[in-house]
């Protein structure tokens, strides 16, 4: 199947189901989920910072005011600072504790749009929320691999992210596998993939940028989508994975 095949196949799936996809999503996206691990990123907000010209500090007559004049232009933005640092602290760490979970359930929703298994809903969001460390682990793994290949240079760590895109929807399936278990199992399913991966993500380009001119509300269906396209692209690769070897390498779990 091509770029073109997983997008209809997506778009197949989700006809009578695009209301659930786009809550289900998200709020998925609220909590620091991604299908692919592609958006899942310790990024804090920025903090902004002023200086002033110090004038008349050294001035032993008049260092009180001085020294009560900046500290009085300083606080605003040290208190902005503070709270956007905060609010960034917090989001990561539902990001981390919540987001990990609740992507696995995000593989599991788009899993059941594509094959049917079960009528998607919400509440398989949190369906993997009793291999929480397994779901933390995998993120944390993967976080750690793609970065120290990205200090040998840029393109080791962009080859890694693509090598690992797989093991959300691996684990997902097959709650019993560690995650390091995961990850091995996504790079032998992603070897010679990879820029399959990329080109049926490059394909979305076009509907990206309208997405951007609707001020970014078109994302609400673009990343269902997306999404559905990907776990369309997973299942062809495990499907010509186990026609080859003459079935699964792992015991598959129903979800």
């Amino acid at each position: 199947m091509n770029s073109s095949d997983h997008r209809s196949s997506a778009r197949q799936a989700l006809t009578g189901n695009w209301l659930a996809a786009v809550i289900t999503t998200l709020v998925a996206a609220l909590l620091g989920a991604s299908i692919d691990g592609f958006s899942f990123n310790f990024s804090t907000g920025s903090t902004a910072g002023s200086s002033g010209t110090g004038q008349g500090i050294l001035n032993n007559n008049r260092i009180y005011e001085s020294i009560s004049n900046w500290s009085g232009q300083l606080a605003p933005v040290g208190l902005a600072a503070v709270l956007l640092s905060s609010l960034g602290l917090i989001y990561i760490l539902i990001s981390l504790f919540i987001g990990s979970s609740v992507s696995l359930g995000l593989c599991v929703f788009n899993l059941n749009l594509q094959e049917r298994r079960e009528q998607p809903s919400f509440g398989q969001l949190f369906s993997r929320f009793n291999i929480w460390s397994s779901a933390i682990a995998l993120q944390l793994l993967r976080l750690i691999f793609t970065f120290l290949w990205s200090l040998l240079f840029i393109i080791p760590g962009i080859i890694a992210a693509y090598s690992y895109a797989m093991s959300n929807f691996i684990l997902a399936e097959n709650p019993d596998l560690t995650a390091s278990e995961a990850l091995q199992q996504s790079k032998a399913l992603m070897r010679g993939h990879r820029f399959d991966l990329f080109l049926l993500q490059l394909s979305f380009i076009g509907w990206a940028v309208l997405a951007l001119l609707t001020a970014g509300i078109g994302f609400l269906w673009l990343n269902p989508y997306i999404n559905a396209a990907e776990a369309s692209f997973y299942l062809d690769l495990r499907q010509r994975r186990d026609g080859f070897n003459g079935g699964s390498t792992y015991e598959t779990t129903a979800v």
